[in-house]
């Protein structure tokens, strides 16, 4: 057993390295993961219900969309540059019990279609923040109810019409703008 366990972490060894070697594409923002204590809060806010597509743009290791996906009925995109960090992923949906849920994208977060998107996460830095907010209210997906940063203000100059903003004290702070339909 215990050979069969190092023969695999060789392998995925061996797979990153090659990854990392080959593939140039990595992403301007560092990766700080969503802090453990005030995930079960984030998860919460979002409100997923059944048919409910979150997308994680800059999903990092997964961890907010592995955990949206235990709720039944509920689609997870996690969207990342970094391909050590897809990796990660794809581990983690390999071993997830709805990995059906769970669709890993490598891509660039500026360069994907979100329109079937109910919920946006964000965990972007403040530096970037101004252009992702920029693209995500731009394309504005039809079904969007609520679009949820990490830490970090929108940074709106103002609020667009049909658009609610509320801060929700956590360890961190979570931002949340919410679509009135």
């Amino acid at each position: 057993m215990v050979a069969v366990i190092l023969l695999y972490a060789l392998l995925v060894a061996l797979a990153v390295s090659i990854i990392w070697a080959v593939v140039p594409r990595f992403s301007p923002i560092p990766y700080y993961p969503t802090q453990s204590q005030d995930l079960r809060l984030i998860i919460r806010t979002f409100g997923l219900k059944k048919g409910d597509i979150l997308y994680d743009l800059g999903a990092g290791d997964g961890k907010v969309i592995i955990e949206a996906a235990k709720i039944k009925g509920v689609k997870v995109v996690g969207v990342e540059i970094h391909p050590l960090l897809v990796f990660v992923m794809l581990v983690k949906r390999f071993l997830h019990p709805h990995k059906e849920n769970i669709t890993v994208l490598w891509h660039d977060l500026f360069n994907i279609d979100i329109t079937d998107a109910t919920h946006i996460y964000l965990y972007v830095g403040p530096f970037v923040m101004k252009r992702v907010v920029a693209k995500v209210l731009g394309e504005m997906p039809p079904h969007l109810k609520q679009i949820t940063s990490y830490m970090y203000p929108f940074q709106l100059k103002e609020l667009p019409k049909g658009l609610t903003e509320t801060v929700i004290e956590g360890e961190h702070p979570i931002y949340i703008l919410k679509r009135s339909f």
